[in-house]
């Protein structure tokens, strides 16, 4: 059976991007050893990833400041996946999640 293409479900980008999740090590395994599949990745498991993560910040906020809408929960989610700490907003939503400079 060819691993040349791979359709890619949420639950597998979800483990990937949440340090906290249990699958999270195991994700980071598995992705090493595609390095020479082609992953195929669909609107519809974005918007469903997106929803997800969105719903575990939310879960995970300690304190209500507000809620981070869609977007900017996207924002924290690729700041955090590439080690970006600090975010240039007006935002206080963010400052759960990021050093913000305003």
């Amino acid at each position: 059976m060819s691993k040349e293409f791979i359709l890619v479900d949420t639950s597998f980008i979800v483990a990937l991007l949440d340090a906290r999740d249990s699958l999270h090590q195991r994700a980071k395994e598995i992705e090493k050893e595609l390095t020479f599949s082609k992953l195929i990745f669909t609107d519809v498991v974005y918007a469903e990833t997106l929803s997800v993560l969105s719903r575990r910040i939310k879960e995970r906020r300690k304190e209500k400041r507000g809620e981070l809408n869609f977007n900017d929960a996207l924002l924290v989610v690729g700041a955090k996946e590439y080690g970006i700490e600090w975010i240039l907003s007006f935002d206080s939503d963010f400052d759960d999640y990021l050093k913000r400079i305003y």
